[in-house]
């Protein structure tokens, strides 16, 4: 049997590592480490200011943040199989604290292989690993910034396997995985540990041609989600996520690209303490293109997740509209518009977030190796629970260097 010969392209590497599409002549260029095998090394450095770090509804703090991110693409392929990551080293340093509190320094791994057997046989594997942080005012800390002194800090690990079998012209495909993620905080385990998680899903999923550029979709998948420690004097989250949907996909039909999909979401916790919830979702993504240098990207979700602030879990209805243009080969604009309602149930208090968000952005490409970028972004979020909203401003310039 001939050796197969292992080939890099930069083709290959935007299938390997998504990074979403930019117009302009900036454009990372590969280094051949050994035959085959390419690296893309690329430094992202921006100065941020903020005008509320720990999105406070009271106690505004606001800060400039430098931020300096060197990241390195890798991978190999005979132009079938496929095998690559990314490593992202990304650090912050904030100038409103002196002693350094807020700064941090994350790391981020990920690795994938896709393998074809036959043209009907295909397994895709994943992995991923970081070292990473909440920025404090977020997430764990929503509305409690001061409860800690620096930033948590968290490892997290996830792995998935998928096998797709059906040729890809053939009038239907079927596919099949299982993912594994787990979540452990580093500091402040004392409290932290308690939202320390892992999460085993299992997922069935299949598409059949019903027009030449449209499928009709079908999806299932059961989340385990288990809860690492419990507090003796608290009932333990843990609980089975299912989920249902079925949905359409098309590329090409009116200048468009997207999937509409409708399900149904049952979440059964194990201790009865907890409000188990039923209803449906949403997930439809949209990309329009009307002429060649222009696009706009349309996004709907609705689905419930766990909460680690506010009751058991919330329910949240996300919807943003992008517009992106190519007024050169050299200049992009974007501006962009994003809409979040979440309720929180499972408490005797109700509560109610909306936020909404808008921003625009710029980009120059100096050369084919150097982008300059600047942006600006609101957010404006209220609460029905007293403490919770707030406004925040953020203006940041940056620049990309590549070989």
């Amino acid at each position: 049997m001939p050796i197969k010969q292992y080939r890099f392209t930069l083709s290959t590497l935007s299938l390997l590592i998504s990074t979403g599409v930019q117009a302009g002549i900036y454009s990372p260029a590969p280094y051949e480490l050994i035959d085959g095998f390419l690296l893309v090394p690329e430094l992202t450095s921006s100065i941020v200011y903020d005008d509320n770090i720990y999105t406070s509804e009271v106690e505004k703090v606001s800060s400039y943040i430098y931020k300096i991110s060197p990241s390195v693409k890798f991978g190999i392929s005979n132009g079938i199989d496929e095998y690559g990551g990314t490593y992202t080293l990304s650090s912050g340093s904030y100038s409103a604290n002196n002693d350094g509190d807020d700064d941090y320094i994350d790391h981020n791994l990920s690795l994938l292989a896709h393998k074809e057997f036959t043209d009907r046989h295909r397994l895709d594997i994943k992995l991923g690993m970081a070292n990473t942080h909440e920025d404090r005012g977020s997430n764990t800390t929503d509305s409690s910034e001061y409860t800690y002194d620096e930033p948590l800090k968290y490892n997290s690990y996830t792995g998935s396997v998928y096998y797709e079998f059906g040729a890809v012209s053939a009038p239907m495909n079927i596919g099949g995985g299982i993912a594994y993620a787990q979540k452990v905080y580093q500091n402040f385990t004392d409290t932290t540990r308690y939202d320390d998680t892992a999460t085993t899903t299992l997922s069935l999923d299949g598409a059949y041609k019903i027009g030449s550029v449209t499928d009709l979709t079908l999806s299932l998948s059961r989340a385990d989600i288990n809860y690492l420690h419990n507090e003796s004097s608290t009932s333990k989250q843990d609980n089975i996520d299912n989920n249902v949907s079925i949905g359409l996909r098309w590329e090409g039909l009116a200048k468009t690209v997207g999937n509409i999909n409708f399900g149904y979401q049952y979440k059964s916790y194990t201790d009865s303490a907890y409000e188990n919830y039923d209803g449906t979702t949403i997930n439809i993504s949209i990309v329009w293109e009307p002429v060649t240098r222009s696009s706009f990207d349309l996004s709907l979700q609705r689905s419930a997740e766990d909460s680690s602030t506010f009751g058991d879990y919330s329910v949240s209805l996300d919807g943003s509209l992008d517009w992106k243009h190519s007024w050169s080969d050299v200049i992009t604009s974007s501006i962009g518009f994003s809409y979040s309602d979440e309720d929180y149930f499972g408490s005797s208090i109700d509560r109610e977030d909306i936020t909404h968000i808008g921003s625009i952005g710029l980009s120059y490409d100096f050369a084919r190796w150097v982008r300059f970028t600047t942006a600006y972004e609101y957010t404006d979020k209220s609460s029905s629970l007293s403490g919770h909203g707030y406004t925040q401003n953020s203006i940041t310039l940056g620049i990309s260097l590549s070989l």
